[in-house]
């Protein structure tokens, strides 16, 4: 994975929320095997690093939250083409979020992020 963003307005008070891949070049590269030749199917592992701002979090006045991945997350879709044209990739382990000054403590968790994958 080269770039990723996602924006979002929360319901619940916390306004925008935004997800940024993490370009630092610390992360994994992605994986693409080949399962089965006839029919032809693969499977490919999207590994995930980014920041997550909340612009208006609990608690906190006048500054955003910028959260961390502690690890990257895991996605992976079984594809019957290569490239993907919309296929579903499932996240394998729950993505846990820190304050980048304080890495051991997680302050929140992605348990579920179904991604269509295009291109």
């Amino acid at each position: 994975m080269t770039d990723f963003r996602l924006t979002g307005q929360d319901r619940q008070g916390l306004g925008q929320i935004t997800l940024q891949h993490d370009d630092s070049g610390t992360t994994p590269a992605s994986l693409l095997r080949s399962v089965s030749q006839t029919p032809p199917k693969w499977e490919q592992t999207l590994l995930l690093d980014f920041t997550m701002t909340i612009e208006d979090p609990p608690e906190r006045q006048n500054e955003p939250l910028v959260l961390t991945t502690k690890d990257p997350g895991k996605l992976v879709g079984q594809l019957t083409q290569f490239p993907p044209r919309g296929d579903l990739y499932k996240l394998q382990n729950p993505i846990d979020l820190v304050l980048p000054d304080n890495p051991d403590e997680t302050i929140a968790s992605i348990e579920k992020f179904p991604v269509k994958v295009a291109g």
